[in-house]
C-alpha cells in the first residue's frame, strides 16, 4: 500500500513537469545590433589603416632603396669616367713621349749622317779670296782672327728667321755691336760693291758651318 502511494505520487510529478514549457530565447534587441556593427566598423577601420601603414612603410623602404642604388650607381659611374681619364691621359702622355724620343732619334740620326757626308771645312775654300772676298783677312772658320769664328756666327743665328737678309744688310754697311766682347769693339769694315749673288754665296758658306 505505501509503495503504491509513492508511485501515484511521482507518476503526478512526472505529468507536472511534462506541462511545462521552455522559456523562450530572448530576441536581440536594436541597441545590440548597434554595438555590434560598430564593432565590426572598428575592427574594419582598424585593418585599413594598419594596411596603410605597411603600404606606407613599404613605400619607404623601396624609396629608400631605389635612392641608395641610384647614389652607388652614380658613384660607380664618377668613379669610372675618372678611371678612363686617368687612363687615357697616361696613354696620350705615353704616345707623345714615344713621339718626341722617336723625332729626337731621327733627327740626330739626320745629323750624324749629314755629318758623316758632309762635314764642316776647317779652312777657307779657294774661291773665298780677292778680289772678290777679303773674308779672310779678319775670319777663320773655327778660330778668332780680329772678328769672329765663321763657326760661331753660324752656331749664333742657326734656325733665326731672316738672318741671313740681316747678315747681307750688315756686311754691306759694316759697323759694330754684334761681337764687341770677341772683337773687342773692332769695327768690320763695309762691302758696298759686293754683288748680292756673291755675298749670298758667301753668307750660305758661312750659316752651313753647323751641325
Amino acid at each position: 500500500m505505501k509503495n503504491l502511494l509513492l508511485s501515484c505520487m511521482t507518476s503526478i510529478f512526472l505529468l507536472a513537469g511534462c506541462n511545462e514549457q521552455p522559456a523562450p530565447a530572448q530576441a536581440p534587441t536594436p541597441q545590440t545590433t548597434d554595438q555590434a556593427m560598430q564593432a565590426s566598423k572598428d575592427e574594419a577601420k582598424a585593418a585599413i589603416e594598419n594596411a596603410k601603414s605597411a603600404a606606407a612603410d613599404v613605400v619607404a623602404a623601396t624609396n629608400d632603396a631605389t635612392v641608395a642604388a641610384s647614389t652607388r650607381a652614380k658613384q660607380a659611374t664618377e668613379q669610372l669616367v675618372i678611371a678612363s681619364k686617368e687612363t687615357a691621359d697616361t696613354a696620350t702622355m705615353a704616345v707623345k713621349e714615344a713621339a718626341n724620343k722617336a723625332a729626337t732619334a731621327t733627327e740626330n740620326a739626320a745629323k750624324d749622317v749629314s755629318a758623316a757626308t758632309n762635314p764642316i771645312p776647317t779652312t777657307m775654300p779657294d774661291w773665298l779670296r780677292p778680289p772678290i772676298y777679303d773674308c779672310a783677312s779678319c775670319h777663320r772658320i773655327a778660330t778668332k782672327l780680329v772678328g769672329p769664328a765663321w763657326k760661331d756666327v753660324a752656331e749664333k743665328y742657326k734656325g733665326v728667321a731672316g738672318a741671313e737678309n740681316m747678315l747681307m744688310e750688315k756686311v754691306r754697311k759694316g759697323g759694330k755691336g754684334n761681337w764687341d766682347q770677341v772683337t773687342g769693339g773692332v769695327p768690320m769694315s763695309p762691302h758696298p760693291d759686293i754683288s748680292d749673288a756673291d755675298l749670298k754665296k758667301v753668307l750660305d758658306f758661312e750659316l752651313s758651318l753647323t751641325k
